[in-house]
């Protein structure tokens, strides 16, 4: 379901809150027909509603905002007035999530012009041959952020703005191997705590089927010391920020306070001090949570709107397990750096996962996961990496023993092949002009 607190630009945040904060009015888009309570919808429902195959099943790149489900409703763009994949102010929001972190229009990826409005996907191998092919001979994650393309809806018709996934292994088993197969009408789901069910992540726009998936979103805009963010240790003013209002779901309120409470102390401890865990360096600093995908059966749905393809048959609803309390979740705050004229914007992230007991562990202690774009921007934007400059990330000695509360495990691969794979992309399409950002 979705969480009590997200956020949008800050141009268009205040006519947003409704939608964004809960309240009564919070689930006014989903709506039964003729108060079937089994025949259920986003309003307005439209027959363009549904993204996914055709002959661009197979491209990646181009399939990225198809997500979580084929239903793709654009239900926040249509009950604002938006163009989808705008937010009301791109290219230019003066946001550094929606300008440079999930910015896709002005991409170039795999030296063609694809269009991508408003999402766009980070990788610590940010190779185009092979960045989405882990589980075959990578295991390294990537991270896919969404502005206002759509992506993210849930079964309670909010959530489909500023969604962000991370994707690790395709799935091997049973009639699958290496994402591709039949998938059962029924999904590849096991049991979980307190009853809890959760499936395989089969991608709507590619029909690849994950091993591991999560999915969150943006969250709460920080502010300047607030009492939520003393000492701006979730977020720098305008970025995402963890705060206690993200401890709970429309559906169902609030969480267990002891879970909270330890994602809320984390810069106090670890050596942060009280301070934002990246507060050291130059860039813009942040915090999001994301969670398992998971399915509940028997709703007596009259469709699988809210399943497909994760689950095909009718009656189940899938959506990202913040229901509480969530036995697992992951807890991450970075920085965004390299906005500079020349500069190659890279995201750093250290992680932190709860388990069943709802403690938190420091998953990659001293060794933060470094992510570039997989695509390159145009001649003409405000953000314009130089690849040939760019810090190789760090390499994990041992990246089994980097496991987390589900037996997940990420490699953070070294990036060397980053310069030569573009040299002639960029000789092409790129211009360094940051007059925008630098003065």
């Amino acid at each position: 379901m979705v969480l009590l607190a997200r956020t949008t630009a800050a141009a268009i945040a205040a006519a947003l809150l409704p939608l964004l904060f809960g309240g009564a009015d919070a689930n006014e888009n989903y709506v039964c027909n003729n108060d079937d309570t089994n025949d259920c919808y986003c309003n307005p429902f439209t027959t363009e509603a549904y993204c996914g195959g055709g002959d661009e099943s197979g491209d990646v790149w181009t399939q990225m905002s198809c997500t979580p489900y084929a239903y793709r409703p654009n239900t926040f763009n249509l009950a604002n007035g938006l163009t989808p994949g705008m937010c009301g102010c791109a290219p230019n929001c003066d946001d550094p999530y929606l300008d440079v972190m999930s910015y896709g229009t002005g991409y170039v990826y795999g030296n063609k012009d694809y269009p991508n409005s408003d999402t766009n996907a980070w990788s610590a191998n940010p190779d185009p041959a092979e960045w989405w092919l882990h589980g075959s001979t990578s295991k390294d994650d990537y991270f896919v952020f969404h502005g206002c393309d759509g992506a993210g809806i849930q079964s309670d018709c909010a959530g489909d703005i500023k969604y962000i996934e991370r994707f690790n292994g395709l799935y091997s088993g049973g009639d699958i191997d290496k994402g591709y197969g039949t998938i059962p009408g029924e999904g590849i789901c096991e049991g979980g705590p307190d009853g809890r069910n959760y499936c395989k992540f089969v991608h709507p726009g590619t029909m690849r089927v994950f091993d591991q998936y999560v999915g969150g979103w943006w969250g709460s805009t920080c502010e300047s010391d607030a009492d939520y963010n003393p000492n701006n240790m979730y977020g720098d003013p305008g970025m995402g920020c963890f705060n206690t209002n993200d401890c709970g779901s429309l559906a169902s309120g609030g969480w267990d306070g002891k879970l909270c409470q330890h994602i809320s102390d984390i810069p106090n401890k670890h050596g942060f001090n009280g301070r934002h865990p990246f507060a050291d360096e130059e860039g813009s600093r942040f915090s999001f949570l994301l969670f398992p995908w998971r399915c509940d059966g028997g709703t007596g749905l009259d469709s699988n709107r809210f399943s497909y393809p994760t689950i095909e048959d009718w009656g189940s609803k899938c959506y990202v397990d913040n229901e509480p309390t969530p036995p697992y979740l992951e807890i991450y705050f970075g920085i965004i750096t390299g906005l500079g004229k020349g500069e190659v914007p890279t995201i750093k992230l250290y992680r932190f996962d709860s388990d069943s007991s709802y403690d938190v562990k420091f998953i990659n202690e001293g060794d933060p996961y470094y992510l570039y774009s997989v695509a390159f921007v145009k001649e003409g934007t405000k953000q314009q990496p130089t690849p040939e400059d760019a810090e190789p990330a760090p390499e994990v000695s041992d990246p089994a023993n980097q496991t987390t509360s589900s037996g997940a495990a990420l490699h953070v691969a070294a990036t060397a092949i980053f310069a030569p794979l573009v040299a002639a992309l960029m000789s092409e399409y790129m211009q360094f002009s940051m007059s925008e950002y630098v003065e």
